[in-house]
């Protein structure tokens, strides 16, 4: 939950279930359709709105008891589902195995293809906090993509390497505008680090 740590989701037997006190107990929404789950995110704006992947793209507008279909040719492996956080009404998200990258401007009902990330596959979109129009994307082979126009245009600023399979998890610091983090997976496990908005990257 974007607004309260101690609100909880999570989907037990195809269906979406919420804890209001960090797990401890737990109130059932509604049914999901079956299929490989990979992420999950709550409108920080209105946050009866949710978007999860099911194998598509799903959104509820009444706190999970109903969910409807929005985007259906989308894979996903990781953590490509992103809420703008400057701009609310905006979600971000990238296919795994093709790299596109759709945006939507009405807070997920309705999307649209803006680009296509350049990169061996796409593992993990991340928006600045701050400063607008600058994301990040992890994607295979330790590369890390840049976008600077709200993802219209993207830049390689970490190339392939032969050691890393997959960037899971790409992370702007809050507390330091310029600081971003990036973790691997497969081969050898290491994090990299960027001390200037994700131009340059070291081990």
């Amino acid at each position: 939950h974007p607004l309260d740590n101690n609100v909880v989701y999570t989907i037990q037997s195809n269906t979406l279930i919420v804890s209001h006190d960090r797990g401890e107990t737990w109130e059932t929404r509604g049914a999901v359709p079956a299929g490989r789950r990979k992420s999950m995110v709550v409108s920080p704006a209105d946050t009866n709105v949710i978007i999860l992947h099911s194998d598509v793209l799903l959104r509820s507008t009444d706190g999970g008891f109903t969910f409807n279909e929005v985007l259906p040719d989308v894979i996903m492996n990781g953590e490509t589902l992103s809420f703008d956080l400057l701009n609310p009404q905006t979600v971000y998200v990238a296919d795994y195995v093709s790299g596109d990258f759709y945006v939507s401007e009405d807070a997920g009902a309705t999307w649209n293809l803006r680009s296509n990330l350049g990169t061996p596959v796409a593992c993990s979109v991340s928006p600045h906090p701050t400063i607008p129009g600058m994301i990040l994307a992890g994607a295979g082979y330790g590369t890390i993509a840049r976008s600077t126009d709200a993802g219209f245009t993207w830049s390689i600023v970490r190339e392939r390497d032969t050691y890393t399979l997959e960037t899971p998890k790409v992370e702007w610091d809050p507390s330091n505008p310029n600081l971003a983090y990036a973790s691997t997976y497969g081969g050898v496990f290491s994090c990299f680090r960027s001390h200037d908005s994700g131009e340059t990257w070291e081990n």
